[in-house]
């Protein structure tokens, strides 16, 4: 580099000719007098015009000074700035050794308001460059400096090639030091100033040689007070460019650290820079975080700018992954929430200085913004200080969104505007409004739970500070398409104006949950829209206009809906409401209502048509979307005509209202007037209403209960009243269905408590079956008679009381307190007259459906309505059953979620305590029971027969504790599960005497005998026991008590008894042994069936047969005996075949004897086997009489008759044996004939003997 090229060669110059002059002046005399050649000489050095105008003074002790005042350098000619460099005065400060030596020591330079003029012209000249002589540059070499200061200097850049434009910095203070002129040089100035804004500027530079091809050198600028950009530059000057690295941290505090509350975030700027005088070339850009611990690159690119007349610039830019929120300082997070999206673009195009326009993209493969990522974000724009101009924004969104617009942003303090095309598509509309309307999230989730919804949409988009609009708006929703504008203003009241025009509107698909007609506080549904339609005072003028071919709301399909409404605070013009068919049902409605200041004017009119009104219902939300309320079973055919007017009277809006009409069973009628207008809580209500039907059912259905019966009793509800909702309603309410009546007058609401009730209340009822039927009360047999009943009610937190019930059923005597909770908790304490425990354990665990109890009803899953609480009731008496009533009775019944309790405790006859506790629960119907019970007993009372003798006698106690689980009585008492104890003192088993029987069996002879005695054992003082206790245990529905023994000198008895509660009866059984003779086998009593109709039965077979198998032993003895007799004659015979087989020779002699004998004996046989027949005929005639002789008895005579027949067998086939043998002449043997049976006990019939 040329030295004269160099920038710091004016400032040797100027030092050159003030060491020139201090050298001179040790040989002169007057200073001054060379002021010509001193100037002369500083022209010949720099090439320009040197002038001193000022004096000029040497000091040569202690040391060398030299001081020239008011010192000039002149411009190159052609330039039109007349100066290049002047200043106020020049202190010079040398060593004299120096001077000595021939070189030039500068101790110090001062400088006071030096001024600089750089400039370069239209055709690019400079007047920086200096042409000095060549043999005055070797001078420069012995120059040696140490500090120069310069004291409120001023630079001025004039560059004529950009139009004139000026830079002007200026230094308060600077410094600038070297070892020589050819450098290092480091400058360092604070608190320098330019275009209003403070900063320090360090300058450092290489050491400047002829022959090397660049200067080095290094610059840093930051903020005067340690804030704002800092900016580093580091490379060097190759003549014609400069080329270097450029880095530019975005934001710091005062004490030069990051500073997060900046216009961005702590970020840090990199680039490699080659810059001429015409042009700009960054590469390489580099912007990432200036956080250390945040690593990676934000965005990187590269960029270029043309320094002309104008300046232009042009970048390209990306990013892989950007957080907005990371980038965006405090000051632009408040300028957003203050001024919106349009501030932020102004603020930021006010950045850019006139006759500028840059261009630029920017692609961001991930885009973090709202919470959620935008990916593939593409941004093309031109700008300059007049516009923005986006070619093309593209950027998918979140719910699969894709948008694209292109447009320009005009910028202005109060009208910045942002025009242009919009084109959208999501396939996930639900999650692009959630990211859009942030605030709405949770309501939109709560809300759209149905089709996610696909949108395509284009549409004309502006966007100004105080108006957003959408117009010539073509969109289609899951395929549905439509027009439609929209238009929101914010100026004034603020206006919106809304147009839809669609063939369908499905808003079903979108929200399946349907839009009520209002939420608590009428702030959602479509009550919400109907309170920005009221006129007031600060009411913003409203235009909404809707037509529609389909409406699908609310599960309801609505054809030609038309609405055009428009409402401000001078009135509402209700021009038209109409929706051609709901089912059948069409409504219409239109009307108009001014305010010309002198109060309003006008009125409203609706008809509505219905064959089913229910469809109109649900698609206003009155009725849920799934299901049709029970109160709406009764309407039916529909036709009801409404006026509303609005007068103005006494300076007081007076608003009235007349509806009549008809909807199936139901007349409707009502009337009245609100007046006043210093607010809704003070608006003065006057009116009544009247509601008949044909029948008290259906007037209970219409309130929402379901009547368990029906009727065509007519029903009629009449409500009266006056007031306001700050000061409350005079209310007379008087209802009249199933034959009853109820009343109430009194105060309803005010501003202290809206929901405050305070009157009298009265039931009257000449019957009130009718009414307990429709409740579905179960039981057996209603209650039935007259009821009074009066009460003071009153509300307190929302809480309705009843401190004073009063009055009478029948000519039992009801009173208490009751108090029911908004909630659905009843607390309360009741008097009644005498109960009977199975209608209280009826209307407590049963579903009040109308059924009476029986096993297989349906066991409740809450009380009736869902009520919960707890109440306490005091009969006068409680029958457990017909004979066991206790008294002193308390009652008490709680409910909870899925829970019903009850607990009985109460005193028999005797004082003896009697308690029951059950509790029922589970989620459905299948209920989990448990409870334990505590009773007296008297048996005596509480076992009889059929007949209502007593079974047994004593007094004691049962406890048990029992589960089950089912769905009806019947099956959880057949699973019922549980244990306990029995306690019973002087256990007296009635008519059962075993002494009795003992001593008539004793004189018993015969059956007759027999039968005396049994009935003599069921006669008698009884069989006494004791005092006896066990255990019970119940499985599977069964109650098994532990059997007990009774032992007594007549006879042995084990006792055995169960109980099956679901069928209600008692299996008893009372094994008896007795002791009247040895070895009796044991006999059996039982009683079976309900506690107090018991049948008693016997099993006495055994001990029968046993009894008169002794009656009958003597006679089988004889029998025997008889046989024996038969044996010892066939042996006898036996041996005389043998005798005669000897003595063959007398046996033919005497065959005529033997034959004879042969007829005798076979005679004898057929008597002997007559008899036998008529002995088994006696014992079957016998055992038929008998029926209750057992099978062993039986088998025995069986046995008997086969001896019988065994014998007559033995006895024929002697007969034959003797018949066969040969016959043998032997001495004639004398038979003695056989006994003459005894024909009194066997009779005999007598055969004639057969014909040989």
């Amino acid at each position: 580099m040329k030295v004269w090229k160099s920038p710091v060669f004016y400032l040797g110059v100027i030092l050159l000719a003030t060491v020139i002059a201090a050298l001179l002046a040790p040989f002169v005399v007057d200073w001054n007098s060379y002021r010509a050649g001193l100037e002369d000489y500083g022209r010949k050095l720099t090439g320009r015009e040197v002038t001193i105008t000022g004096p000029i003074s040497v000091r040569f002790f202690p040391w060398p000074r030299l001081i020239a005042e008011d010192v000039h350098i002149a411009n190159a000619p052609g330039l039109n700035e007349p100066e290049f460099a002047s200043a106020e005065r020049i202190d010079v400060r040398m060593q004299l050794a120096g001077l000595l030596n021939g070189t030039i020591d500068v101790e110090s330079i001062e400088i006071d308001q030096p001024v600089v003029a750089l400039e370069r012209t239209a055709a690019g000249k400079s007047n920086w460059s200096f042409s000095p002589p060549a043999d005055l540059a070797g001078l420069l070499d012995r120059v040696k400096l140490d500090e120069i200061t310069l004291s409120d200097a001023t630079i001025r850049f004039i560059d004529r090639r950009r139009g004139n434009g000026e830079i002007a910095l200026k230094l308060p203070e600077a410094r600038l030091a070297s070892p020589g002129i050819a450098g290092p040089w480091r400058l360092t100035a604070a608190n320098a100033e330019y275009g209003g804004q403070n900063f320090d500027l360090s300058l450092n530079t290489g050491i400047w040689a002829a022959e090397a091809e660049a200067f080095r050198f290094s610059l840093h600028i930051a903020g005067a007070d340690g804030s704002g950009p800092t900016f580093n530059f580091d490379g060097a000057n190759h003549g014609d460019r400069l080329t270097g690295t450029i880095q530019i941290e975005t934001a710091t505090n005062g004490e030069g650290k990051t500073d997060a509350e900046g216009q961005l975030r702590p970020l840090v700027i990199r680039s490699k820079i080659a810059a001429t005088f015409d042009a700009l070339a960054f590469d390489g850009i580099e912007i990432s975080s200036l956080d250390p611990n945040e690593h990676g690159t934000l965005i990187s690119g590269s960029a270029k700018a043309a320094l002309g007349a104008r300046i232009s610039a042009e970048a390209d830019l990306s990013a892989p992954k950007l957080d907005l929120a990371e980038w965006a300082g405090a000051r632009v997070n408040q300028v957003l929430r203050e001024g919106g999206s349009l501030a932020v673009a102004d603020s930021l195009l006010a950045t850019l200085p006139a006759g500028v326009k840059i261009a630029g993209s920017l692609k961001v493969t991930s885009l973090a913004a709202g919470g959620e990522t935008l990916e593939n974000v593409e941004l093309r724009m031109e700008a300059n200080s007049e516009a923005i101009r986006v070619r093309k924004l593209l950027a998918t969104l979140p719910g699969r969104s894709r948008v694209l617009f292109d447009g320009v942003f005009f910028p202005g303090t109060t009208g910045a505007e942002l025009a242009g095309n919009l084109a959208l598509e999501s396939n996930d509309l639900r999650r692009l409004a959630s990211w859009t309307w942030r605030e709405g999230k949770d309501a939109i989730a709560k809300t759209w739970t149905g089709s996610r919804g696909r949108l395509k949409l284009q549409t004309e988009f502006s966007l100004t500070g105080q108006r957003f609009r959408l117009a010539k708006t073509q969109y289609e929703i899951d395929g549905v398409a439509g027009r439609g504008e929209l238009s929101v203003t914010a100026g004034g009241r603020g206006a919106v104006d809304l147009r839809i025009d669609a063939g369908k509107l499905d808003i079903d698909n979108l929200i399946p949950g349907g839009i009520a007609a209002a939420s608590f506080g009428g702030q959602t549904g479509l009550a919400g829209l109907v309170g920005l339609l009221v006129p007031h005072r600060d009411a913003r003028d409203l235009r909404l206009t809707v037509q529609a071919g389909q409406l699908l709301l609310n599960g309801v399909e609505a054809d030609d809906v038309t609405v055009d409404i428009v409402s401000g605070a001078s009135g509402i013009d209700l021009k038209t409401i109409e929706i051609g068919s709901v089912g059948g049902a069409k409504l219409t409605a239109s009307g108009l209502i001014l305010d010309a200041g002198s109060g309003p004017d006008g009125s409203v009119g609706i008809d509505i048509k219905a064959d089913d009104p229910r469809g109109l219902l649900r698609l206003l939300g009155l009725i849920p979307v799934d299901k049709d309320p029970v109160w709406t079973a009764g309407l039916g055919t529909t036709a009801l005509k409404g006026i509303v007017t609005v007068k103005t009277r006494d300076e007081l809006p007076v608003t009235g209202f007349d509806v009549t009409g008809r909807s199936g069973d139901f007349d409707v009628s009502a009337s009245g007037s609100l007046s006043g207008n210093t607010g809704l809580d003070s608006v003065r209500i006057v009116g009544s209403a009247e509601l008949k039907a044909q029948s008290s059912s259906s007037l209970a259905r219409l309130a929402g209960l379901v009547p368990a019966t029906t009727d065509k009793a007519a029903a009629r509800l009449l409500l009266t009243g006056s007031g306001s909702v700050a000061e409350g309603f005079l209310a007379d309410v008087k209802l009249e269905a199933y034959g009853s009546r109820l009343d109430f007058n009194g105060t309803l609401g005010g501003a202290a408590s809206p929901t405050a009730i305070d009157g009298k209340l009265a039931l009257r009822s000449t019957d009130v079956s009718p009414l307990f039927a429709a409740m579905g009360l179960p039981s057996a047999a209603l209650p039935a008679g007259v009821m009074v009943l009066d009460s003071h009610v009153t509300s307190k937190a929302r809480t309705l009381a009843l401190p004073d019930l009063a009055g009478r059923f029948g000519m039992a005597r009801v009173g208490g307190q009751l108090a029911f909770a908004p909630d659905g908790k009843i607390t309360g304490n009741l008097d009644t007259g005498p109960l009977a425990l199975d209608d209280v354990l009826a209307a407590t665990f049963l579903a009040w459906n109308g059924l009476p109890p029986a096993p297989d009803a349906s066991l409740a899953v809450a009380l009736p309505l869902g009520l919960t609480g707890e109440i306490w009731i005091k009969p006068e008496s409680l029958k457990i059953h017909d004979t066991f009533i206790v008294s002193g009775v308390q009652i008490g019944l709680s409910a909870g979620a899925g829970e019903i309790h009850m607990a009985m405790f109460a005193k028999d006859a005797t004082g003896k305590d009697a308690t029951i506790e059950i509790g029922s629960s589970g989620a459905d119907g299948n209920r989990a029971i448990e409870g334990k019970l505590k009773l007296p007993v008297d048996l005596a009372q509480q076992l009889r027969l059929a007949g209502g003798t007593p079974v047994a006698g004593g007094n004691g106690s049962i406890e048990l504790d029992f589960t089950a689980k089912g769905r009806s009585p019947g099956g959880a008492l057949a699973a019922l599960e549980g244990s306990g104890t029995y306690d019973i003192k002087n256990l007296t088993l009635l008519n059962i005497s075993p002494e009795d029987f003992t001593a008539a069996l004793a004189g018993a002879k015969d059956t007759a005998g027999l039968n005396a005695a049994f009935d003599a054992l069921r006669g008698g003082e009884g069989l006494a026991a004791g005092d006896v206790k066990g255990s019970i245990t119940v499985a599977n529905g069964v109650a098994d008590f532990l059997p007990f023994t009774i032992a007594t000198p007549a006879a042995d008895a084990v006792v055995k008894a169960i109980a099956e509660p679901a069928a209600g009866l008692i299996d008893m059984s009372v094994k008896l042994s007795l002791k009247a003779r040895a070895g009796l086998p044991a006999m059996e009593i039982s009683y079976a069936g309900p506690p107090t109709a018991l049948a008693r039965g016997e099993d006495k077979a055994e001990l029968m047969s046993k009894l008169g198998y002794g009656m009958m032993q003597k006679d089988v003895a004889e029998l025997e005996r008889m046989q024996q007799e038969q044996l010892r004659l066939a042996a006898e015979e036996e041996k005389l075949r043998e005798a005669d087989e000897e003595k063959l020779q007398a046996y033919y002699a005497q065959r005529d004897e033997v034959q004879l004998r042969r007829r005798e004996l076979k005679v004898h046989a057929e008597m002997r086997v007559l008899a036998a027949e008529k002995l088994r005929q006696q014992l079957e005639s016998e055992r038929a009489a008998n029926a209750e002789i057992n099978r062993s008895e039986i088998r025995q005579r069986t046995r008997e008759i086969k001896v019988h027949r065994r014998l007559a067998k033995l006895a024929q086939q002697q007969e034959e044996a003797i018949e066969t043998a040969p016959s043998l002449r032997v001495k004639p043997l004398v038979v003695k004939p056989e006994p003459e049976p005894d024909l009194f006990k066997f009779p005999v019939i007598i055969v004639p003997p057969s014909q040989e």
